[in-house]
């Protein structure tokens, strides 16, 4: 057998669990299966990086951690997704106002609104957020609300809460089902901004956010699941984006809905940093992956 096996995938869960018990490899390693301990004597490591499972919350891990450099989130956007068709032009920093407008337009988007997006599945949705949202949407004529529509029964709920609560204007709150893989970064980063989910952090739905050039506000907590989003931001070079506290995320989306001048800016330079910081590269984040891989059999 393989010196070394990585425990990948949360949906073969059961099946993860009966592997990693009947200890088929030497050395298992937990990465990217649970996003926190798992709580298994068998699961040797843990893989992580110093924002997402820190140092000093060692003693909070079954695993011994590995901690490996810039984001432990290996990501293949760089050679998966090209840029360059006409949806991601239209929805880039520098793109004209009548071409964002357009394609806003053409999938049933407000072309004159400050979009506030969350594209996580809505079973991480959480109180606390949806309270904001509204507030600020109150606040803020100018504001509306883009969730996805999934699941779809969840969706459904959603839509009958907020008309029941009477606090969200629902022509400010649109609810798009999936788009088509090949486009569907480019009309996510229509949006102005992605704000994450506290308690359990966008993933791969974060990286897709960053590869599009679209900011991701996000608040770091103190489980590993809520720390993903600043790994990941930190990675790319956009730390001002990490949140201290719900009020302060409240202050970071305001900031930006009162000077889309300063947004612009911060979405041209996350644009550029896609394409040179450790975040989207896969070749140095595999070779860091190997190095660990190799010290633990070491």
């Amino acid at each position: 057998p393989p010196p070394v096996s990585l425990s990948l995938s949360p949906s073969l869960l059961c099946l993860s669990v009966l592997h990693i018990l009947h200890a088929c490899t030497p050395i298992q390693v937990n990465y990217k299966n649970w996003v926190a301990s798992s709580g298994i004597p068998a699961l040797a490591y843990n893989i992580g990086d110093r924002v997402v499972s820190p140092p000093e919350l060692q003693a909070d891990y079954s695993e011994a951690q590995v901690l490996v450099a810039n984001s432990y989130f290996i990501s293949g956007h760089r050679y998966q997704y090209l840029l360059g068709n006409s949806v991601q032009k239209a929805s880039e920093a520098g793109a004209s106002p009548h071409a964002r407008a357009r394609a806003r337009e053409a999938h049933g988007l407000l072309p004159g609104h400050f979009l506030i997006a969350n594209f996580n599945n809505l079973d991480k949705l959480e109180p606390r957020m949806w309270h904001m949202w509204c507030g600020l949407l109150q606040q803020y004529s100018q504001a509306a609300l883009w969730l996805q529509k999934y699941p779809p029964a969840r969706a459904a709920r959603v839509e009958e809460m907020a008309r029941e609560e009477g606090r969200m204007d629902m022509a400010r709150m649109i609810m798009t089902p999936f788009f088509k893989s090949d486009d569907h970064i480019g009309i996510k980063a229509l949006a102005d901004i992605f704000v994450d989910n506290p308690t359990y952090n966008a993933h791969s739905t974060a990286m897709d956010t960053l590869w599009g050039a679209l900011p991701l506000i996000t608040l770091a907590e103190e489980k590993m699941a809520a720390r993903v989003g600043a790994s990941l931001v930190l990675a790319l070079g956009a730390g001002w984006s990490v949140a201290r506290s719900l009020p302060d995320m409240a202050a970071l989306i305001t900031a930006l809905i009162k000077h889309p001048a300063r947004l612009s800016r911060l979405r041209e330079a996350m644009a550029q940093a896609r394409h040179t910081a450790p975040l989207f590269d896969t070749v140095r984040a595999v070779r860091n992956l190997e190095a660990s891989l190799r010290l633990m059999w070491d």
